[in-house]
């Protein structure tokens, strides 16, 4: 059986490592507890290894680099940023076709009936 886990290094990086270990041995059971430790460090969220090749002009790599941009950690906040920004995007872009479509305003109890509603629906389906 082929496990393998990362490790984050102090500057926010990961080292891969793969092994061989037979299921219910000790070095086994071992490992699950460290990976269960370890999974702590980032709140229980489980985590997904990239690898990701980049094309980029010599400037803008060299730059990059000197920014700490190139990094596991500045990475992910770098998706994370796009993601929110495309997620507000949709918001606006929504809010606008409904602006266009003439529909009034919701009051704040039709509202609560609409979302009274879906929580009845999901009560039922998981009953």
């Amino acid at each position: 059986m082929q496990r393998e886990f990362a490790e984050s290094d102090p500057q926010g990086g990961s080292c891969l490592i793969k092994s061989r270990i037979k299921p219910g041995t000790f070095v086994s059971q071992m490992l699950d507890k460290v990976l269960a430790q370890t999974a702590g460090r980032h709140g229980g969220i489980a985590m997904t290894t990239l690898e990701v090749k980049l094309d980029l002009p010599d400037r803008l790599a060299r730059e990059a680099q000197a920014a700490g941009l190139l990094t596991p950690k500045a990475l992910a906040q770098l998706l994370k940023d796009a993601m929110r920004r495309q997620a507000a995007q949709a918001l606006l872009a929504g809010a606008a076709r409904a602006t266009e479509a003439g529909g009034k305003p919701m009051s704040m109890a039709e509202i609560q009936a609409e979302v009274n509603a879906v929580r009845t629906e999901r009560k039922g389906r998981h009953s």
